[in-house]
């Protein structure tokens, strides 16, 4: 094993390590969740990972954002992936899409994806992801944050999931008023991941239904739908 991965050795076996490195991983928004979320998975051992974006920086994203600095103000997100992923890891194939996911062509960002996460922050692009994610048959975890709160879930391609955890299917979420903190975001990527540990390593996992986390109360409660 690398010397770079030993500090997993512990949790991870040599053979659990070669399943996550064999993975390849779609990352939709590079912004708060997925800034976190991409820095997790290169310093975890992924070796090939997709990110879609279309957005730049901006001076509101200094927060949350990882991946934002005052320097990098009005560069385009996806680039910005690239490069940290790469400064942490060179070996790691990255590959990006700089426009929106309704536009891209999803035979080939979807080709070869064992994986994809949710990261994006409208509603709407969160069920094409997921109605996307169906069609090819590939897991998805989804998160979601506003101010406190947050939920993730893992969503398989024989289940849609969103339908009930948005039942009015309102577009607008709550973030919209709450805002996003860096704190919440940082929960919320980590547990992402960990659902991508648990689901690829067929540890521990639960489906049909969503984890709400509520930081005010530091509470972590699973919402079942079965």
């Amino acid at each position: 094993m690398e010397a770079r991965y030993s500090r997993n050795s512990k949790a991870l076996s040599l053979n659990e390590q070669k399943i996550i490195r064999d993975k390849t991983i779609l990352v939709i928004g590079a912004g708060g969740l997925g800034g976190l979320l991409l820095d997790h998975l290169a310093r975890l051992g992924v070796k090939k990972i997709k990110v879609i974006d279309f957005d730049v920086f901006d001076l509101s994203n200094l927060n949350r954002q990882l991946l934002s600095n005052e320097s990098n103000i009005g560069f385009y997100k996806v680039n910005e992936a690239k490069k940290y992923i790469n400064r942490i890891n060179s070996s790691v194939e990255v590959e990006i899409f700089c426009e929106k996911f309704e536009d891209c062509n999803f035979e080939i960002i979807f080709e070869s994806v064992d994986v994809v996460f949710d990261c994006c922050d409208s509603i709407e692009t969160k069920f094409n992801i997921e109605k996307q994610a169906q069609l090819f048959k590939i897991p998805l975890i989804y998160g979601a944050v506003g101010g406190f709160f947050g939920q993730v879930a893992t969503i398989t391609p024989e289940s849609p999931l969103l339908n009930k955890i948005y039942p009015k299917k309102d577009l607008k979420g709550i973030e919209s008023t709450l805002g996003n903190l860096s704190t919440t975001v940082s929960i919320v990527s980590s547990l992402q991941v960990s659902l991508f540990i648990n689901l690829v390593l067929n540890k521990s996992c639960r489906f049909s239904g969503f984890y709400y986390i509520d930081t005010l109360s530091f509470n972590l409660e699973w919402i079942s739908f079965e």
